[in-house]
């Protein structure tokens, strides 16, 4: 077809949805879309015209997809073989990017949940600062929230202490979130966010929970320093394994402090 458009029959219990038209740019086309707990709309693209009903993700073949109950869009493509999520939110789309810096066994902590100074880089946490400066929103586990005292930015804090979402009743500027009670798009879409990236800065649980999300990742290693016992980056393995089996690969790297041996990895699709 011209202009990029192609036809697809996707085929889900036995039901086929006929003729969705799916946008295929330069460098893009429909991949397989990685698991997800909730339902979304299925919807044609680019013009995004009448519903073609209700479906659950799983590694269903789709291209665009819209969740019926909020302004927030999720675009998701194929590039150069590797799954791609694009987040849109009113209008504005927020690529989502991961940051950690990892002892050479991919540990975040120590068993305690504390940072030993051997993590605490300066040029690495000059660089972090630097992106935190440009995010749209900061997404950050409870104790990070509490032992960083916020300079301002905007944080979603993962909490059991709320059912869905709710104020911060010591910072104006962060909103307490329960992933077990709704969908972060819905988060994130409530909070109507500037431009900028979705900066993701763990622990291992909020790490986790976008595991299959990530358009880059931004993986700092300490060389010759293992944390046995420790709290790790993600919990199904070294970051580098588990990012791999994403899709990404680290597509820039470079030594940000020679004397104490840290590299910073870009992670992204190829």
């Amino acid at each position: 077809m011209p202009g990029g458009f192609q036809r697809h029959a996707w085929r889900w219990k036995g039901a086929i949805l006929q003729d969705v038209v799916a946008f295929a740019p330069i460098r893009a086309y429909i991949g397989a879309v990685p698991a997800c707990a909730h339902r979304l709309a299925v919807r044609t693209a680019p013009s995004h015209g009448a519903n073609r009903g209700s479906i659950p993700l799983g590694r269903t073949k789709l291209s665009f997809v819209e969740h019926p109950n909020t302004p927030c869009r999720l675009a998701f493509v194929r590039r150069f073989c590797t799954p791609v999520i694009m987040l849109t939110l009113h209008g504005k789309t927020h690529p989502v990017v991961g940051h950690a810096i990892v002892s050479t066994d991919g540990m975040i902590a120590d068993a305690r949940g504390q940072m030993p100074p051997k993590l605490v880089n300066e040029a690495d946490w000059a660089l972090f600062q630097a992106a935190l400066d440009d995010a749209a929103v900061v997404v950050l586990g409870s104790a990070a929230h509490r032992r960083h005292p916020n300079t301002g930015r905007r944080r979603l804090v993962f909490t059991s202490s709320v059912l869905t979402i709710g104020p911060d009743g010591t910072d104006a500027q962060a909103v307490r979130y329960n992933p077990e009670g709704l969908a972060v798009s819905d988060a994130l879409a409530a909070m109507v966010l500037g431009p900028g990236a979705i900066a993701v800065t763990g622990g291992t649980r909020v790490f986790d929970h976008f595991l299959r999300q990530y358009d880059e990742f931004l993986l700092a290693e300490v060389a010759d320093f293992v944390l046995p016992g420790g709290t790790p980056c993600f919990s199904d393995g070294h970051p580098r394994t588990v990012l791999a089996a994403t899709g990404l690969v680290p597509v820039e790297w470079r030594v940000i402090d020679k004397a104490n041996s840290v590299i910073l990895a870009r992670w992204a699709a190829p």
